[in-house]
């Protein structure tokens, strides 16, 4: 798997697929249109996001993940508005020969003092390390949007700004491993 993420990395870099933010302004609007129009979308580098908030971003997602279901059912919904909720996806189970299970859990984010009391409240530093989480890549999202492809696309600035960024919403993918795969050599026909 490792070298599968290497292999698509380096297809990136070579493809020029990534944006660096650690440049100047026009630099950056210029990597931006290039990538937009040539491949329609890009990767942002050097955003400014600190590695270590992105660690506990994850780590703190998955300790909600490996809660037990009985903790998370609270949350649990299939009404797609619900301010927060955790479903489980196949999307056709009783008739798929492969299923493409996958544990959500989805939450609005900005703005965050409407939204944060619906956020789960384990583990307990969830809300703490999430918060932080989603007020640096609002700033980012701001700065995309706002900024660079408003410019890029020839508005003025913040153009893209007011209603369409507004809403922000986290949504956080988790993989259980199969429950049931047979052992090699099994399968039936």
């Amino acid at each position: 798997m490792k070298d599968l993420v290497k292999l698509l990395f380096l297809w990136v870099v070579a493809l020029q697929l990534y944006i660096d933010f650690s440049t100047d302004h026009g630099s950056i609007l210029q990597q931006v249109i290039k990538a937009s129009q040539e491949f329609g979308y890009f990767q942002v580098i050097n955003h400014g996001i600190s590695e270590e908030l992105l660690e506990d971003t994850v780590s703190v997602c998955r300790e909600f993940f490996d809660m037990p279901a009985e903790e998370k059912a609270s949350y649990c919904s299939v009404d797609q508005n619900s301010k927060c909720r955790v479903y489980t996806r196949t999307n056709n189970y009783s008739n798929e020969d492969t299923h493409y299970w996958r544990d959500t859990s989805t939450h609005y984010c900005h703005p965050l003092e409407d939204y944060l009391p619906f956020w789960p409240a384990k583990p307990a530093r969830y809300r703490e390390v999430v918060s932080a989480y989603t007020v640096e890549t609002k700033k980012l999202i701001t700065k995309i949007s706002d900024v660079i492809i408003s410019e890029g696309l020839g508005f003025e600035k913040e153009y893209l700004g007011g209603e369409l960024s507004k809403v922000q919403k986290l949504s956080v993918n988790y993989y259980p491993p199969c429950m049931s795969r047979p052992k090699f050599g099994t399968w039936n026909a």
